[in-house]
């Protein structure tokens, strides 16, 4: 989850119950938002502006984020 969206789930969550499950909680909110998940694009540099990815494990969120580190240089106009 991208940066950008922690203003408008702030916002979104003064609408929702809470429960003590954050994952949960977060996608409870997100979904007030109209803002669904989304699997990591194959090409890092083709991320939208405020990426929310879905993952499936530890190993996959690691492996994305080693890729994106590593494409960071490419990435650049």
């Amino acid at each position: 989850m991208g940066h950008c969206s922690v203003p408008p789930s702030a916002r979104a969550s003064t609408h929702i119950r809470p429960i003590y499950i954050e994952d949960v909680y977060l996608g409870m909110c997100m979904k007030h938002l109209g803002i669904a998940p989304t699997s990591p694009p194959a090409r890092p540099c083709s991320s939208p502006p405020c990426p929310v990815y879905r993952v499936t494990s530890v190993s996959q969120m690691v492996s994305y984020w080693t890729m994106t580190r590593e494409a960071q240089a490419d990435c650049l106009p």
